[in-house]
């Protein structure tokens, strides 16, 4: 609702975070028109989202970080295909954000700063269809078996773009059996 200072997870609400945007409550536009002028923004900026259901202020975050692009020096391998999100959209955000993206598994050089991530579209909560098939869960156990890889569905990089903060990458491992600590990347102080 307006004046909630929460929003939507959209496309362009991800691109807004990833440029280090003033990501505003409509009632800016309300309030300003009203004024006859351009209020100023602090007041009005998101600080939530509809799917974390917290104030996080990973708007702000964006806008205020001294540390550099939150994917800095991360090399991803993006596979699957997604109803929502593009897979190239997805990689234009983790580009956007310092991330490098990768066109083939050979080409990932830092193991410890390297990631599988999928854009296909998997509900991590659910027990329903909507999990990786056998196939895919063989692909994934072969990214870590020969090349020492961890795969994660697509919301690892969107619940860290939104709060603007690495999340534990444990809560979105794909990869089937059992992970070695080791093998989880350094990139994220678990």
């Amino acid at each position: 609702p307006i004046g909630s200072r929460v929003c939507d997870r959209t496309l362009k609400f991800f691109k807004g975070i990833s440029q280090g945007c003033w990501i505003l409550d409509y009632e800016w536009v309300v309030d300003s028109r009203a004024a006859g002028n351009l209020l100023p923004e602090a007041d009005y900026e998101i600080k939530g989202d509809t799917v974390t259901d917290d104030f996080h202020y990973g708007p702000m975050k964006s806008r205020q970080s001294t540390t550099g692009p939150l994917f800095d020096n991360i090399q991803f391998l993006v596979l699957g295909d997604s109803k929502g999100l593009q897979k190239d959209d997805l990689k234009s955000l983790l580009i956007s954000c310092g991330g490098q993206v990768k066109s083939n598994i050979e080409d990932t050089t830092e193991r410890q700063h390297s990631v599988v991530i999928t854009c296909s579209d998997y509900d991590n909560d659910s027990d329903d269809d909507d999990s990786p098939s056998p196939d895919e869960l063989k692909l994934f156990k072969d990214f870590y078996v020969h090349h020492g890889l961890v795969s994660v569905s697509r919301e690892w990089a969107l619940d860290s773009l939104t709060v603007y903060n690495l999340q534990p990458l444990t809560d979105y491992i794909l990869t089937p059996g059992k992970i070695s600590k080791n093998a989880i990347p350094n990139f994220v102080s678990e």
